[in-house]
């Protein structure tokens, strides 16, 4: 190449972790992927005239960014703070699961998964996994591709019946096609639902807990723990057999781990407390501010699951 400087501009999307990043460049005839990894720095370029497709599809992608650790270090702060001002103590788990359903949302209906394709190569696309960022990203780099390559022969639409793009498309090679085996099952069956109103019946009952001293309180929280583990194993029988499509059954793997680590930290709490209470369900306001945010959470991303439309 000659000395000339090339000149990048940076396209939709940027994907910013505690050790990992990556990003995308478009030059005048190529795109630039970058990853990163601390104080490494890995380059590849696509060439325009090479890109044969650009596929992306939704997918589940629960990544927690930079941002987002800032945003639950402010609120640990305002946690703490909260213990001097018990009036924001509402007002502080309230955020929290705002919070928290808004990136459960976000990372079961608004994610996907994109790649890259080349007559030599199929890479994945990191920075590009939020819808949004998707159109943005097409939108910026279809337009060059088009420029590039040209358009599509018009007597090749009529003569495959494919409708005229908007823009730049071309077909994956065959031997780069991903399984598109559609998936079987429902979205919802009579276990999931069950699973969902258990999940419900507890985040109830636990913020009651907060303002209500019942003695039975903590023996109804661990009977529901005991339902909500029942009806995961529901799920995972309708999961198995095909009857549940994927999704809710990796919210309910979610709770029974979240029910385990609840376990241990409570025992252990109560053991350097020297307190004697109901198993998984917490005397201690702060762990069970915590299990009431996240079974909240976990109900909110089993409800986006069941109920979006096809």
């Amino acid at each position: 190449m000659s000395g000339e400087r090339v000149r990048y501009t940076k396209l939709p999307g940027h994907r910013r972790g505690l050790v990992n990043g990556s990003s995308l460049w478009l030059a005048p005839d190529h795109l630039l992927l970058v990853k990163s990894q601390r104080f490494r720095e890995e380059y590849k370029r696509f060439y325009l005239r090479d890109i044969q497709a650009i596929a992306i599809a939704r997918h589940g992608r629960f990544h927690v960014s930079s941002r987002a650790l800032a945003v639950g270090f402010l609120w640990s702060i305002a946690l703490g703070m909260s213990t001097a001002y018990p009036r924001m103590t509402g007002i502080v788990w309230s955020a929290a699961f705002v919070l928290v359903s808004v990136w459960l949302y976000i990372s079961v209906d608004r994610s996907c998964v994109c790649r890259i394709y080349t007559a030599v190569s199929s890479d994945p696309l990191p920075s590009v996994y939020r819808t949004w960022t998707a159109r943005h990203f097409l939108a910026a780099v279809e337009p060059r591709i088009l420029e590039v390559q040209g358009a599509i022969d018009p007597a090749w639409l009529d003569a495959t019946g494919a409708p005229e793009p908007a823009a730049w498309r071309t077909p994956v090679p065959p031997a780069l096609q991903p399984d598109s085996t559609p998936e079987t099952g429902a979205r919802r069956t009579a276990a999931s639902d069950f699973f969902l109103a258990s999940l419900f019946l507890g985040a109830l009952v636990e913020a009651a807990a907060f303002r209500l001293r019942i003695p039975a309180l903590p023996w109804a929280i661990t009977g529901i723990a005991a339902v909500q583990s029942i009806a995961a194993i529901g799920v995972f029988v309708d999961r198995s057999r095909g009857r549940l499509r994927s999704g809710i059954h990796t919210v309910a793997i979610a709770k029974l781990i979240w029910l385990t680590v609840l376990f241990y930290v409570d025992t252990a709490f109560n053991a350097a407390s020297g307190l004697q209470t109901v198993p998984i369900a917490p005397a201690n306001d702060l762990l069970r501010g915590i299990d009431l945010t996240i079974t909240a959470g976990l109900l909110v991303g089993g409800l986006t699951i069941s109920w979006r439309p096809e």
